[in-house]
C-alpha cells in the first residue's frame, strides 16, 4: 500500500528529506532494535543532529535498512516513484489539481536558437518534498537536449539543481 507524505507527517513521522529518498520516522513507533544503526551508521546515527542523512547512502541502500525496521517507525517515499504527465506551454511545463487549478511550473524563454533560460520554478505546498520540482527541472533539461539548446539556469532552484547535478554540466551554459 502507497502512503502519503501527508498520510505520513500527519500520523506522527517526522521527515528527513534526502535528494533521491525521503527517510520518515516515529519516535512513538520505535522499538530501539538498533537495525537502522547496524544498518548503515552513515545515514543513522543517533548522536549526530539530523540522526538521520538519506544521501550518506544509494536509495537502494537506504530502502533496504529501513525495511529491516521490525517497528514500523521507519518508512520511506523514492522520489522516483513520483510519474509525473506535465502539461505543455511553448515556455513553461506545469501541473493543474483536479480543478484545473495550477499547483506546479517552471517557466523559460528562449532568446535565440542557442540557449534557453529558465527563469522560475514554483511548486504548491501540498506538493512539497516530492521531488516535483526537480522533475520540472528535468523536463526542461530533456527538452533542451532533444533540440540541440544550453540552457541558463537564471530561477535560483534551477541554478542549485544545476549545481548539484553533473549529468547536467554538459547543458549548462555558463
Amino acid at each position: 500500500m502507497f502512503v502519503t507524505e501527508k498520510e505520513l507527517l500527519e500520523s506522527g513521522y517526522r521527515k528527513y528529506p534526502g535528494e533521491t529518498i525521503d527517510v520518515f520516522y516515529d519516535i512513538k513507533k520505535c522499538v530501539h532494535a538498533g537495525e537502522c544503526v547496524r544498518g548503515n551508521g552513515d545515514v543513522f546515527k543517533v548522536n549526530r543532529k539530523p540522526w538521520i542523512i538519506a544521501d550518506n547512502a544509494s536509495t537502494e541502500e537506504v530502502a533496504l535498512v529501513v525495511d529491516s525496521c521490525p517497528s514500523g517507525a521507519l518508512k520511506y517515499i523514492r522520489k522516483e516513484e513520483m510519474d509525473m504527465e506535465f502539461l505543455i506551454d511553448s515556455n513553461r511545463f506545469y501541473l493543474e489539481d483536479a480543478n484545473g487549478e495550477l499547483t506546479a511550473e517552471i517557466t523559460f524563454t528562449r532568446p535565440n536558437d542557442d540557449f534557453f533560460i529558465i527563469d522560475h520554478t514554483g511548486v504548491n505546498d501540498s506538493l512539497r518534498g516530492q521531488g516535483v520540482a526537480q522533475a520540472l527541472v528535468k523536463a526542461v533539461v530533456d527538452k533542451a537536449r532533444a533540440e540541440n539548446m544550453k540552457i541558463i539556469p537564471l530561477c535560483p532552484f534551477a541554478k542549485l539543481e544545476f549545481e548539484k547535478k553533473e549529468e547536467y554540466a554538459d547543458i549548462w551554459r555558463r
